[in-house]
Formats: structure tokens, C-alpha cells, sequence
């Protein structure tokens, strides 16, 4: 199930430090879009859970159907907006006994470097529905404005 928390930086430096390098101090804020998730200016959430290492999962198994490689939906990846990510994954994570919560980062074409900027195949897979034109960086698409990259963790017992 998702559940809500109280995100903020417990070390200010850290937060420095990912206002610093996002290149804009006020992109370390959150908001809340719905229980148990929030679109941050960043990727550092982690740093922003409370108990974090101690208590939460970075990479947890993610409750779905799996395939035949035991394969299923993915932890981190890039969908189209916070209402597509939850259309394909939000059942699971609500239905699932553990306790989750995810951050979105949106991420925009009209903001990002044309090279060197944003790539696809660092972020993990596409789950959106946007038509790709298979290029290496988003700046280069010729239709995707914006997209976001998403991050679940979860609670540990």
C-alpha cells in the first residue's frame, strides 16, 4: 500500500548539495499529488525519507505479474505523467501488504541540454505510451515534450 511521510532533507547539506547540483534551490521541494506520492525537482529522494538507509528499500521487489523470467514491473523507470504511472502500477502498489512510496521527477525537453543532456537508457524502462522516435537523448524526439522518471521504495519490516 502507499503510505504517507514526512520528506525533507535530515542533513541541510545534503539538500545543498542536490539544490547545487539541479541548479536551482528551490527544486528541492516536494509535493504531495497523492497519498504516497510525491514529484520532486531531483533524484535524490532517498535522502529525503525518514530512517533512510536503515529503513527503506531501494530497489525492492515490485509486487505485479511477472513473466517467464520472473520478471515484473520495475522499480525505477520513465512513464509519461503521475496519472499514467499510476494507471499501470498504482493497483499493485495498493494492493501489495507493504508499505511504498514513490517520487516522479518530471523532466522536460525545452529545459534539457540537446547533447549531453537527459538519456533514455540510464533511467530504467519506458512504461509510457508516447510514440519514441528511438533516439539516445529526449532533446533529440521529435514529438515527447516532457516525461517524468519515477523511483519506488519500500518500507522495510
Amino acid at each position: 500500500m502507499l503510505i504517507d511521510i514526512d520528506p525533507k532533507f535530515e542533513d541541510p547539506v545534503t539538500g545543498a548539495i542536490c539544490g547545487a547540483i539541479d541548479g536551482n534551490k528551490s527544486r528541492v521541494d516536494f509535493i504531495r499529488l497523492q497519498r504516497g506520492v510525491y514529484q520532486i525537482g531531483h533524484f535524490n529522494f532517498n535522502y529525503m525519507l525518514p530512517g533512510y538507509p536503515n529503513d527503506w528499500e531501494d530497489f525492492p521487489d515490485m509486487p505485479g505479474p511477472k513473466d517467464e523470467y520472473d520478471d515484473g514491473p520495475n522499480e525505477y523507470g520513465v512513464c509519461d505523467s503521475p496519472t499514467q504511472f499510476m494507471e499501470a502500477l498504482g493497483d499493485f502498489l495498493e494492493a501489495d501488504p507493504g508499505q511504498f512510496v514513490v517520487s516522479l521527477t518530471l523532466i522536460r525537453k525545452k529545459d534539457d541540454d540537446p547533447v549531453g543532456g537527459w538519456r533514455w537508457h540510464k533511467w530504467g524502462p519506458y512504461i509510457g505510451k508516447q510514440k519514441r522516435d528511438g533516439c539516445e537523448y529526449l532533446a533529440q524526439e521529435s514529438t515527447i515534450e516532457e516525461i517524468y522518471c519515477y523511483h519506488v521504495y519500500k518500507k522495510k519490516p
